[in-house]
């Protein structure tokens, strides 16, 4: 549009002042005119790329924004506290968690409650292998890679995550390492990946760092780590939706955010599980009461923000192409004006 601007004023400087009002140059009318009409066809092509380009950009961001997550992070209250950080280990470190979900729990107000030893979109998430039990040992590098997540009892019905067979964990399969061991629940894709068509549930893994497991249920397919990126990072990473489950005595973790759906305001159930962390122990440190929505707008921030500042661009690039192509037909009517007012006057048809 600049360029096709700067032409017109090139022509222009070279017009008379007298032949430009009378509009009879004679070189407006052949090269002048040739110029013009390169130019404008030049900024026509561009427009429409712009505006074309502009639209995909909006559309982009409008997709992005209603991708499924595979989970509901509305209404759900995060409390942050690690009983490791006061020099508490093993057995102290399980109490403590355990004696706060079951004092939440006790407070029908509050909601579900569950713990989980990762968060979606938290990064950083403990990555394992697993193959069918009596296949070769392979290199890590090929084996089937799974994001595994430590989880007490309702966490999918906190995340709202649904149970698509066979069952999640039990508050005695979560809290009794002889009960619990050797059970997972995976994501549907995880049971396409290893057992086809055939039914998942009942079926046995072999789990690095775990030994071989029971699959006691399959769950639907959620987004942990970010909805941009849908494929593979590297070969020691898990593909999008490769997601496996278990109960904390399986590999408890080093901290475990309590997650709550609830309904009630959530700085009052922030409060209400800070104080009840608190009562449990005293000296517990507290690193932030938060939403799960506010914790993955903060994850992806940077990203939504480009994504953000990409589509004012193409709505600027929007109104830019509307107005060069309003500028570029007027000036093509204008330059007819005597013309078409002279098929007027000999009567000539509306369609010449």
């Amino acid at each position: 549009m600049l360029l096709a601007g700067a032409a017109s004023a090139y022509v222009a400087t070279r017009t008379g002042a007298r032949e430009a009002i009378s509009g009879t140059s004679r070189s407006l009318a052949a090269g002048g005119l040739r110029v013009r009409r390169a130019f404008g066809a030049t900024q026509l092509a561009l427009s429409l790329a712009l505006l074309v380009g502009a639209l995909l950009m909006v559309r982009s961001l409008r997709q992005m924004n209603a991708v499924d997550l595979g989970f509901n992070p509305h209404g759900v209250v995060v409390l942050q506290a690690n009983p490791r950080e006061n020099g508490d280990t093993g057995p102290a470190v399980e109490a403590f968690y355990q004696q706060l979900l079951a004092r939440v729990q006790a407070v029908p107000a509050l909601g579900t409650a569950a713990l989980a030893s990762q968060l979606p979109f938290e990064g950083g998430l403990t990555i394992y292998g697993i193959r069918l039990p009596g296949a070769a040992p392979q290199p890590e590098y090929l084996h089937v890679h799974v994001r595994y997540v430590a989880i007490s009892p309702r966490y999918f019905d906190v995340l709202g995550i649904p149970l698509l067979a066979g069952r999640t964990f039990t508050d005695a399969e979560v809290f009794r390492e002889d009960s619990a061991a050797g059970k997972v629940v995976v994501s549907a894709t995880v049971a396409r990946r290893m057992w086809g068509s055939r039914p998942a549930v009942g079926q046995r893994l072999v789990v690095d760092q775990i030994g071989e497991a029971e699959v006691v249920g399959v769950v639907a397919d959620s987004k942990w780590e970010s909805f941009l990126d849908t494929s593979r990072q590297g070969p020691m990473s898990a593909d999008p939706g490769m997601m496996l489950f278990g109960p904390f005595h399986q590999q408890f973790p080093w901290g475990a955010p309590l997650v709550v759906r609830s309904n009630v305001p959530p700085a009052t159930v922030g409060a209400a599980v800070t104080r009840i962390a608190w009562e449990v122990d005293p000296t517990i440190p507290i690193f932030g009461v938060t939403t799960l929505q506010s914790l993955i707008d903060e994850y992806l921030a940077d990203r939504l923000l480009f994504r953000k500042l990409l589509s004012a661009l193409g709505v600027l690039a929007v109104v830019l192409s509307a107005v060069g192509l309003y500028g570029l037909i007027a000036f093509g009517v204008s330059a007819r004006t005597r013309e078409i007012g002279m098929r007027v006057a000999l009567g000539g048809p509306n369609r010449h």
